[in-house]
């Protein structure tokens, strides 16, 4: 059964490195794009099996699913967007449960606290 204890969160920065460096491209370009990292947070994440995140329908694959594994423990997600949009995590514990997060991106909070890397 799932913990309830578990939040969809997103940052510029990858949860699971020491490299600490935003990456962009097309920074000439009216909409730049950004390395963004969605993620599951919290007590609840060893009972966590999969994550299905719904993206923006502009995405070319709107719907990823993600695996939690040693080397992804926070069933991380990668992605290059321009713009802040919800994200919906279908989360499934090792029990076939389903859990439903929702999550307004907020990458763009962290922009004053960072140099961006090409």
């Amino acid at each position: 059964m799932i913990v309830p204890k578990l939040e969809l969160k997103d940052s510029l920065f990858d949860p699971d490195s020491p490299d600490q460096t935003p990456r962009w491209r097309n920074p000439r370009s009216d909409k730049p794009l950004y390395r963004v990292f969605l993620y599951l947070d919290g007590p609840g994440l060893p009972y966590v099996n999969a994550v299905t995140y719904v993206l923006h329908p502009t995405f070319k694959e709107p719907t990823r699913q993600v695996f939690r594994t040693y080397a992804n423990p926070h069933c991380k997600l990668e992605l290059w967007t321009w713009g802040l949009f919800r994200v919906q995590a279908i989360v499934t514990d090792r029990d076939g449960n389903m859990l439903t997060l929702t999550h307004n991106l907020q990458y763009s909070s962290e922009f004053p606290k960072v140099t961006f890397a090409a």
